[in-house]
């Protein structure tokens, strides 16, 4: 495996962690309370 499909695998997994996550709790609303800034960018990974 090279190195880019190994990044894109992991990113894939993150992405599919964070899916799971948002599902089970409101991340989204926890997150834009804490750091509005991280949560517009965790919109916009989920988003891709």
């Amino acid at each position: 495996m090279s190195s880019d499909e190994a990044k894109k695998k992991y990113i894939d997994l993150v992405k599919q962690t964070i899916n799971e996550m948002s599902r089970t709790m409101n991340v989204s609303e926890w997150l834009q309370q804490i750091d509005p800034t991280l949560s517009e960018k965790l919109d916009l990974i989920i988003a891709e």
